[in-house]
């Protein structure tokens, strides 16, 4: 999350992909997995979107519910503190 927003552009979650991967998707690859995991179609890939459709592969459930929560904290962590600078 390079904006530091809790969630993934098409750039970044190409980045994400690489990182994890080593492999670089093309246009097509891309545009097919975005489709796959922008599920709302609001054209960010919010981070619990990547752990439904990752985080199943990645990681044991217990680890994954652990995951969920700390992310759902960290939006709610930053949300607050957006808050506080209006």
């Amino acid at each position: 999350d390079l904006r530091k927003d809790g969630s993934l552009d098409k750039i970044e979650l190409r980045l994400v992909i690489h990182k994890l991967t080593g492999h670089w998707l093309g246009a097509h690859e891309m545009n097919d997995l975005w489709t796959e995991i922008d599920r709302d179609g609001n054209g960010v890939i919010s981070f619990d979107e990547f752990l439904l459709h990752v985080g199943p592969h990645m990681y044991p459930p217990a680890s994954y519910s652990l995951l969920r929560r700390a992310g759902e904290q960290a939006a709610r962590a930053r949300d607050a503190a957006s808050r506080q600078l209006e």
